[in-house]
């Protein structure tokens, strides 16, 4: 009876334990949009890491709105990397910020204006990566959406 009584109870402190463990990571709330940080990675034909961009929403930056950050990483030539964000008003998307780099291991660092100009906290954006050709045209863009709040 004594073992029986044992092994009963290591079953409820694991059961507790287990209980604690998936009620702490469920608690926390579920977000239609990704958080405050967006990245992208942009790949090559080959699979080689080009670039990569990063937009923080408000609260970083020179005016406490966002800060885009855009690397160079890969050495050909005069391709490199640009992104834009852009809010969601009046029905259609404004571009607000654009950041772009070129140069073999280049970075850029852009603050986010401030609102009317930038997005205003809350706002839905739009966060869009492309590699950068030489001429100008941007392609093998990527866009992710996030809402503009406080990190």
């Amino acid at each position: 009876m004594l073992f029986i009584r044992q092994r009963l109870g290591r079953v409820v402190v694991v059961c507790a334990i287990a209980v604690t463990v998936f009620t702490s990571f469920t608690a926390t709330p579920a977000q239609a949009w990704p958080g405050a940080e967006l990245n992208r990675a942009m790949y090559g034909v080959n699979g080689q890491l080009l670039g990569r961009a990063t937009w923080f929403s408000a609260d970083t930056g020179y005016y406490w709105n966002g800060l885009i950050e855009v690397h160079d990483l890969f050495c050909d030539q005069d391709n490199g990397i640009i992104a834009a964000l852009y809010a969601f008003r009046g029905g259609e998307w404004q571009r607000t910020t654009l950041a772009s780099v070129r140069g073999c291991g280049s970075s850029n660092y852009v603050d986010v204006k401030k609102a009317p100009a930038g997005p205003y906290v809350g706002d839905r954006i739009r966060f869009r990566v492309c590699k950068l050709l030489p001429n100008g045209t941007w392609i093998d863009c990527y866009d992710q959406y996030a809402i503009n709040e406080p990190m």
